[in-house]
């Protein structure tokens, strides 16, 4: 016999429908566990012991009695307990139950698996709390004792009669049950509250049960028609008369005893009708709301002849496509309203329409009602699913959607097929979509008259591209517009807010959100809809009130089972972007294949995937929830975003603008390597143009919230400028003379702004002065002189010390003609002021000083001046001046008494005693080089420097210290030591000192440090050693071919410092060699070898031949050096402009007596080049 044909199924689908909540109505089910049950699900070792029911426990206390077992059970226990005592009693039932030994079978997780909403026992055993710890979800609070209710959250597990080896008393006697609405007050008030709002389930009782005729009692006196219907299921073999009774006092008997009259153990039939019980609940589950996927329309096999008609034959395909019309509409309307679509159901409900392709040629031969109805059906999975590949029907789309004009769909419909076109087309440059776009806004602008969802629409979508074009001004005034009128536009607003720096508002939006959803959940606890934007809003506090998340009672995980935890999605999208990156990583590079000389190309590669684009993927999900990239200093899509802006199939200015929203600081690695030098080179004019004025635009903004704010969101403004000022200063290097000239200006116009001190600022700031001063020609430079000479010193602002080295101090190298100014006498008087003997801060003021001294613009007072603040008046050149510049650049700030002082600042520097010091080496080779104030050693001076050089070793040699921890430091002054030997102190050893030993000595730090530089000394000994020679020659011959940036540049100055001392035949192979090597294109040094090759040429050392190939060359390497053929991630890189400055440098110094086409098309090319060192040079 079938379950569904007992007469009492009815109610057993009833009791289903409010476990499941099959309607709103049903506030759930409960059930009160009894001991049959237990009896049915709990085993022990011996297949022959039961729990035992109360029958087994009055014939124990009757047989010590000496009584009638048949009598009251509730009575016969109150007489043993007053005979015995209450601890007897306990004693009896503890022995009897004997607890430990059983444990709980399969029927348990079958009942604790369904969704009760309190489980409530008269149970003294532990069965069903050690059940429940099995159990993953729901996750149970056991309840012992009354206080502990004010602890446990539902769903529980109630021991309303007490625990056995827990509680002190276990409910039994008359007395019990009499007291117990005192003792147990709290445990009355649950039941009462479970009984009113559940429907009530009792397993595991007869109608003879005390428990149960005590429990239904207080029902029936205390709650009379307050109480719910309570259901008495079991084996219960009813008689008509007792169903008659049960059904009076208003329990609903589910009685399936007729489906256990073939098993003959009373035992085992309780026991199958308890299993037949719970799998029909189990069964009766409905089907999930979010158990949802869209019908799969598409053939699974099509015969060749079909798939060409449906191809050719546009009316046979408009006919298939009318036919899946009534499918798609159910889909839709049964579809679980997501907040966002789950991935696996993205993918189906995206390309459910192919089969045919909705073409245009197809849609036209459809019935003008069903193609409306189609293109509505195509849309709305294009919403749902963030797509915008039906674009290309924005013309059919446009024509249906004006409520005003008839077309078949309701206006609802016409409205969202509007906004969908007025979203989606934003992503096309085509002016063909602009003027849809266009047309699509004047549509909307009538309907939000008339609604306020759709005025919310528009001015969110505003927002967004405000947002994104960092237009911050406007975006203020549209997130006012937006009214938060349910929790989704709360979401959307905090999100737009968070944007803004507006952190406290936009977190009482999202727990307003919260608060609302959470109660619409307990109304509607399977609304799709409700639970998922409960997900996200839940997500979004979590990061918005971070130190209080563990507060909040619904955490984004609890969503799993209904595909709307917000964490799967998101791992989802960053999987998408990695294998995208992945992809991208591939296409760049090639395979070698087994076989020598054959590759794989994958640059080359073709392929083709019906797959979202990541960017949509991601514009569409934090658009739709309203997520930010970052709420303060926690990132909810950073790391998704940054990857976005890494993907080279989107158009560089959007890389750029995600780029810049990502970071959170100018030094952030996406920022810096998105912004690289040759990135922006390689932006066209449009672009850079645009993106030069939004950040421009951005950084006056957050400059004006820094000066308004002293609130807590100050850093985030901050960080903000940080970021948007660090941006502008990379964009400026390629703007045009007059917006060079207009950031320049304004960025030393704001100097004086407190805030712009601030030390986060420090380097955004100094590049942004350095960088804009750059991109200014020097013939347009006077126009800025006057800015750059007001501009603070370092020493005039008041910042911190470690902000003071990094403090701005543009100068203009080349000054105008001096004027009658009084404003420029009265700064230079300023600046002078700022020097003062023996105080290195000194060097901002002598900074800006030098230039103008070197180009006679100061006055004789001016000069006078200098030279007193310097050494007293009258002077005194007794000692060196500490004032933060290189020793022999004072010689520059002497004026008439040049001699004297230079005496001093020989000695003190080819007399040091501190020569192992970068500063002094260079201070010394500065002084040999200068030509207008050049100071010599002696040879005396030189022997004794040159024996200290030679002698200098790694400190990492006579350690274990590993070569790879030798500091930067050292390797910066193994170079100047070869440097000064070089340039100022091996020339000038005299003839007696170019002795053997003092070769020795320099061959041992040559090969000892590995410090190439040096290598030109050797020139100075090549004629009396064969060693010198010999090791000059093969050094500089092999040098040309290594890969060693260090070891080419080496080589090729050697050998021009080789020709200018002594040119002969010997070194006319190496120059072939030189000329060779450019030849090669080699990247390694190539900037060095071009710069020493124009040397060559113009002291006439090269050849005919070694000239021609340079003319044929140079231009060949100038145009291998354009920057859309070179990865941003290079070597080559790194040193891409100074090539292509050197490669026209050399073109011109050829074009003076070679007129050659080629090198003047790169002469030409190179005055509009992107950036300034290659445009101005």
């Amino acid at each position: 016999m079938s379950i569904k044909s007992l007469p009492d199924y009815p109610l057993l689908k009833k009791l289903a429908e409010a476990l499941w909540r099959n309607e709103t109505s049903y506030q759930g089910a409960a059930i009160m566990v009894g001991s049959g049950f237990s009896r049915s699900a709990a085993s022990s070792g011996d297949i022959n012991s039961k729990l035992p029911l109360w029958n087994d426990l009055l014939k124990v206390l009757s047989k010590d009695l000496g009584s009638d077992p048949w009598g009251d059970p509730l009575r016969i226990a109150e007489e043993y307990s007053s005979y015995f005592g209450k601890q007897a009693l306990k004693d009896v039932i503890v022995q009897t139950i004997n607890d430990p030994a059983w444990i709980p079978g399969d029927l348990y997780g079958s009942l604790l698996k369904l969704p009760w909403t309190e489980v409530l026992t008269t149970n003294w055993d532990t069965l069903l709390e050690r059940a429940a710890s099995d159990i993953y979800k729901p996750i149970y609070s056991i309840v012992n004792k009354p206080e502990d209710l004010s602890s446990s959250r539902s769903p529980r597990i109630v021991k309303l009669h007490g625990t056995v080896q827990i509680s002190h008393n276990l409910i039994f006697t008359q007395e019990d049950y009499r007291q117990y609405p005192k003792t147990h007050a709290a445990f009355v008030n649950l039941a009462r509250q479970v009984f009113i709002e559940n429907e009530f389930c009792l397993l595991g009782f007869s109608g003879d049960d005390p428990n149960f005729l005590q429990w239904v009692g207080w029902v029936r006196d205390h709650l009379a028609s307050h109480a719910r219907r309570i259901y008495l299921v079991g084996a219960l073999d009813l008689s008509p008369a007792k169903r008659k009774y049960l059904e009076s006092i208003n329990v609903a008997p589910i009685d399936l005893s007729t489906l256990v009259r073939h098993l003959d153990n009373h035992d085992e039939k309780h026991r199958e009708v308890t299993k037949m019980f719970l799998d029909t609940l189990q069964i009766l589950k409905p089907k999930d709301s979010w158990d949802w996927r869209p019908t799969s329309i598409t053939r699974k096999t099509i015969p060749e002849n079909e798939i060409s008609r449906v191809h050719k034959d546009h009316s046979y395909a408009a006919t298939l496509l009318e036919n899946q019309l009534d499918q798609l509409i159910k889909d839709r309307e049964s579809y679980p309203e997501w907040l966002v679509c789950p991935s696996n159901v993205r993918w189906s409900l995206q390309n459910q329409i192919t089969d045919p392709f909705p073409s245009s040629k197809n849609l036209a031969e459809m019935k003008p009602d069903l193609r409306s109805k189609l293109l509505y059906e195509i849309v709305w999975r294009n919403t749902i699913t963030f797509s915008v590949n039906t674009i290309h029907l924005a013309e059919e789309l446009l024509e249906i959607s004006d409520p005003s004009q008839p077309s078949g769909l309701t206006s609802k419909q016409q409205i969202e097929i509007a906004l969908w076109l007025f979203r989606s087309t934003r992503w096309f440059d085509d002016n063909d979509y602009k003027k849809i776009n266009s047309r699509v806004a004047q549509i909307l602008n009538t309907v939000q008259l008339n609604s306020l969802e759709v005025k919310n629409e528009i001015h969110y979508h505003k927002a967004i591209l405000a947002k994104e074009s960092f237009d911050y001004s406007d975006l203020e005034e549209l997130v006012e517009e937006i009214e938060a009128t349910d929790p989704s536009w709360g979401m959307k607003k905090a999100s737009l807010l968070a944007e803004l720096g507006r952190f406290d508002e936009g977190e009482l939006l999202l727990k307003d959100a919260f608060k609302n959803l959470k109660l619409q959940s307990r109304n509607d606890p399977t609304s799709v809809y409700v639970l998922s934007h409960l997900a996200w809003v839940s997500f979004l506090l979590q990061g918005a009130d971070f130190f209080n998340r563990n507060d909040l009672e619904v955490k984004p995980n609890d969503f799993d089972y209904m595909d709307s935890n917000p964490w799967t999605y998101l791992e989802h999208i960053r999987k998408r972007l990695s294998e995208a990156l992945d992809k991208q990583a591939k296409n760049n590079s090639i395979e070698p294949s087994f076989d020598p000389g054959s590759y794989t190309d994958h640059s080359k590669s073709l392929s083709f995937s019906n797959e979202l684009h990541p960017l949509l993927l991601v514009e569409g999900l934090t658009n739709t929830v309203g997520v930010p990239i970052r709420w303060r200093d926690v990132n909810f899509v950073k790391d998704i975003v940054e990857n976005l802006a890494k993907l080279e199939s989107l158009e560089n200015k959007n890389r750029f603008i995600y780029a810049i929203r990502a970071s959170t600081s100018d030094t952030t690695d996406i920022l810096k390597t998105t912004l690289s030098r040759i990135n922006i080179a390689k932006l066209t004019e449009e672009d850079l143009e645009y993106l030069l004025d939004q950040t421009y635009k951005g950084c006056i903004y957050w400059l004006e919230k820094i000066i308004q704010t002293s609130n807590k969101s100050v850093h985030y403004y901050f960080s903000r400028l940080q970021v948007f000022m660090e941006a502008l200063a990379r964009f400026v290097i390629r703007a045009k003379p007059d917006k060079a000239i207009e950031v320049f200006k304004w960025g030393c116009s704001i100097a004086i702004i407190d805030g712009i001190r601030h030390f986060l600022l420090s380097k955004p700031y100094s590049h942004l002065i350095e960088y804009s001063l750059l991109a200014i020609s020097d013939n347009r430079k006077s126009e800025i002189f006057e800015d750059a000479l007001i501009f603070p010193l370092a020493t005039e602002v008041n910042i911190d010390n470690d902000f003071g080295q990094r403090w701005p101090n543009p100068v203009v190298k080349l000054p105008p003609v001096r004027n009658d100014s009084l404003k420029i006498s009265s700064r230079l008087d300023e600046i002078i002021n700022h020097i003062s003997p023996n105080n290195e801060d000194s060097v901002h003021a002598l900074i800006k000083l030098f230039p103008l001294i070197e180009n006679n613009y100061l006055n004789a007072n001016e000069l006078e001046s200098i030279k007193w603040k310097i050494w007293g008046n009258p002077p005194n050149y007794n000692s060196i001046p500490k004032l933060g510049i290189l020793d022999h650049a004072l010689l520059g700030l002497s004026g008439d008494d040049s001699q004297a002082l230079a005496l001093v600042v020989r000695k003190h520097l080819f007399e040091s005693n501190d020569l192992i010091n970068i500063h002094t080496l260079i201070a010394i080779k500065n002084l040999v080089l200068n030509e207008k104030h050049r100071e010599l050693p002696t040879k005396k001076q030189s022997n004794k420097i040159f024996n200290t050089l030679t002698a200098w070793r790694f400190t990492a040699e006579d350690t274990d210290v590993p070569e790879f921890f030798i500091d930067n430091t050292e390797e910066r002054l193994a170079k100047e030591i070869a440097y000064t030997l070089n340039h100022a102190i091996t020339p000038y050893l005299g003839k007696s000192n170019l002795n053997e030993a003092n070769l020795n000595k320099l061959l041992d730090f040559y090969e000892k440090t590995e410090t190439f530089e040096v290598l030109s000394s050797f020139i100075f000994f090549s004629k009396k050693f064969d060693i010198a020679f010999d090791t000059l020659m093969k050094d500089i011959r092999e040098g040309f071919y290594k890969k060693d940036t260090r070891k080419v540049v080496s080589s090729a100055t050697a050998l021009l410092n080789w020709c200018k001392l002594d040119f002969n035949d010997a070194l006319k192979p190496l120059i072939s060699k030189l000329i060779y090597s450019i030849n090669l294109n080699r990247t390694s040094g190539l900037t060095s070898l071009i710069y020493i090759a124009n040397e060559l040429y113009s002291l006439a050392y090269l050849s005919n031949e070694n000239i021609s190939t340079l003319i044929e060359v140079i231009p060949i390497i100038f145009d291998g050096s354009a920057y859309e053929n070179v990865n941003p991630a290079s070597h080559l890189a790194i040193n891409i402009t100074s090539v292509r400055t050197e490669s026209i440098k050399l073109a011109r110094n050829l074009l003076k007596n070679y007129p050659d086409s080629e090198l003047k098309r790169i002469i030409d090319e190179a005055k509009t080049d992107p950036l300034p060192e290659v445009r101005f040079v």
